[in-house]
């Protein structure tokens, strides 16, 4: 009777153990990204000086902008896509999300930067995205000013995600008149783009999940096309190579980066559980990097300027069931008493 009465011991044993370990304190798949851009600033250039709003040989017309949102929780959610001056997207919700995120959801740091307020790591799914364009050029000196962010959480099983995004199109003009200006090579003219970015991405995977992931994914992009191509002349994704100024930038197509301060074109996933990856924390720090680009020469012809900040997040967690943990379990406890039987034959 001994082996059967450590047999029933051993297996109610393993039994309890998988319970324990389904039952373990909350754990999570998590992502969060977000942008804030700020003193964005676009001229035109004639012969290397910048030239006011409304000049003949060289501008701009008024842009067309949009932001959109959205975010699913288990497949299902919502989205919301707002196209005119200064557009404000509703916030989205991935469906069931709980939290429920409200439009516009932020806090002012302490040096006044007005960031989205994340929900972190809660023992509750939700997913959700939000965007806003706050302010667009203007010819009286207006910056533009924009953010947007994405944050999704798993803490037992299922899957998420969610994207913030803002975009712009503005058509831009280059003429030549008969003293041959805006022809490269004699009186060159360009267009200048500079701003102020402070992103941040984390991605987070607990130790006692399985099948799973959490990524967060930021691309921020500037590109001028001829009016009826294709292939964009000038094309910019800072991506921080050369933070210091005029190196070796690999960023940029059609024109030369003069600052570059961290990479806005990038992914941050865990997929090991256990493991967090951050890019440019703490978040909400006030601490904005600087970018600045500057095109070729451009030759005479209507052009399409297009402007685009996107961040995604991308969350999955699933863990063994109970049962499938307790027969699990009582199958190893078999292996061992046969091969027990099997030594004393």
């Amino acid at each position: 009777m001994k082996p059967s009465f450590k047999l029933l011991t051993l297996s109610a044993t393993l039994l309890s153990c998988a319970l324990g370990v389904s039952g373990q304190a909350q754990a999570n798949a998590y992502a969060i990204v977000t942008d804030n851009i700020r003193n964005g600033f676009i001229f035109a250039t004639v012969g290397g000086a910048p030239v006011l709003p409304g000049n003949p040989l060289i501008n701009f017309a008024n842009p067309s902008s949009s932001s959109s949102s959205g975010a699913t929780l288990n497949g299902t959610g919502t989205s919301s896509n707002v196209v005119g001056a200064n557009p404000d997207a509703d916030a989205s919700n991935g469906t069931g999300s709980n939290p429920v995120r409200t439009n516009e959801q932020v806090f002012v740091s302490g040096g006044g930067t007005t960031y989205y307020t994340p929900f972190g790591q809660l023992p509750t799914a939700y997913s959700w995205g939000d965007a806003i364009v706050v302010t667009e050029q203007s010819a009286t000196g207006t910056p533009i000013v924009a953010r947007n962010a994405a944050e999704s959480n798993i803490p037992i099983t299922g899957f998420a995600d969610a994207t913030g995004r803002n975009d712009s199109s503005t058509l831009l003009n280059v003429t030549l008149d008969v003293t041959g200006a805006c022809n490269p090579g004699t009186v060159n003219c360009q267009v200048d783009f500079s701003f102020e970015a402070d992103p941040y991405i984390q991605a987070i995977l607990d130790a006692a999940a399985a099948g799973v992931i959490a990524r967060g994914a930021l691309t921020v992009t500037v590109t001028l096309t001829p009016v009826g191509g294709l292939v964009p002349i000038f094309a910019w994704a800072p991506n921080g190579d050369c933070p210091g100024g005029i190196g070796a930038c690999s960023g940029i197509v059609g024109g030369t980066e003069l600052a570059d301060a961290e990479n806005l074109n990038q992914t941050q996933q865990a997929i090991v559980p256990g493991t967090t990856q951050t890019f440019s924390g703490p978040y909400a720090a006030d601490v904005f990097g600087f970018y600045h680009a500057i095109t070729n020469p451009l030759a005479p012809g209507q052009y399409t300027l297009a402007l685009s900040m996107v961040e995604h997040t991308d969350v999955r967690r699933t863990v063994p069931e109970p049962t499938t943990l307790a027969l699990l379990g009582l199958g190893m406890v078999g292996v061992a008493w046969a091969r027990r039987r099997s030594k004393q034959a």
